[in-house]
């Protein structure tokens, strides 16, 4: 019987990656990347990577403050954030997140609840973050944006670590960190929507590019529509097009930038997304190799 569950669920599994793999693939147009210069493409590319990097991260170093035994690694965290990625890209399921849950559960004895608790911190974080650039932009105009959030995330950062600990009633790791982190992959995804609008000649500020890839992650997270796919693209067009001086004040001309750093997501995604699950999948079936290993300094992973 625990053969055929076995079967079963190595199934469903491959079905549902082969399902993310076509959603994710049918619901972007590839046409915007014919034109764009190599040299584009590749600087997206590597800004969306670092993306999955920092997200790695950020949930490894909440995750640090939790329950899972053994400890979670970066480079696993990290898989797993890639993985997760392209999964949510089914519609509705949210297959990505209950996925990551059940692997902790399975693998790092990580109640579902705690993760529930991670997911909901790390979208905290990120209206936090929003907030911030929203406050600077409606305050102080677009043109003070990068500053003063910037000076917030300091601010709020050295305050996170003080009461972190207080507000989950346990012990934190790195508390301090944790606004840094998402504040970096915000401006991560800034540095993309600039270059893609570079790259499609309707270059833009760095600041209003602030603004729409702050809100635009917001909406990413929050799950309204798979990845955020369609509403996030318009959410960053509405935005780019009402923010700053010189850009043209027509949505629908804002909107190939959007839909190019969308393209190019979905392949760093799906290549990340193969390649996370296929050393996952080699780990999980073999019994007899053990999964990780913590060191004392931080849980690094190392494998053996």
């Amino acid at each position: 019987m625990h053969r055929t569950w076995r079967i079963l669920g190595a199934v469903a599994g491959v079905a549902l990656f082969a399902a993310a793999v076509w959603f994710a693939l049918a619901q972007v147009d590839f046409t915007t990347l014919r034109s764009v210069p190599p040299a584009y493409l590749a600087g997206l590319a590597g800004l969306v990577a670092a993306n999955i990097l920092l997200t790695g991260g950020l949930f490894w170093v909440i995750t640090l403050s939790f329950d899972a035994s053994p400890r979670v690694g970066l480079i696993r965290m990290t898989e797993l954030i890639a993985v997760s990625g392209l999964l949510n890209y089914v519609p509705a399921v949210r297959a990505g997140l209950w996925g990551r849950a059940a692997y902790l559960k399975l693998k790092h004895g990580l109640p579902v609840r705690q993760s529930a608790v991670i997911l909901l911190a790390v979208l905290t974080l990120a209206g936090m973050v929003t907030g911030l650039v929203l406050a600077a932009w409606l305050m102080l105009g677009v043109h003070a944006v990068a500053g003063a959030s910037a000076g917030g995330a300091i601010v709020l950062s050295t305050l996170l670590g003080l009461v972190a600990g207080r507000l989950l009633k346990r012990d934190v790791t790195a508390g301090w960190s944790w606004l840094v982190l998402r504040y970096a992959d915000t401006l991560v995804m800034a540095a993309r929507l600039w270059l893609a609008f570079a790259a499609v000649g309707s270059p833009i500020g760095f600041n209003e590019a602030l603004v729409a890839g702050a809100v635009a992650q917001v909406v990413r997270l929050t799950g309204l529509t798979p990845n955020g796919l369609g509403l996030s693209e318009w959410v960053i067009a509405w935005l780019v097009a009402r923010s700053g001086p010189g850009v043209d004040v027509a949505v629908l001309s804002q909107l190939p930038a959007a839909l190019l750093d969308r393209a190019v997501e979905v392949v760093v995604s799906l290549a990340a997304g193969a390649g996370a699950a296929w050393r996952l999948r080699g780990v999980a079936g073999n019994p007899r190799r053990e999964e990780s290993a913590t060191d004392e300094h931080g849980g690094v992973e190392v494998e053996r």
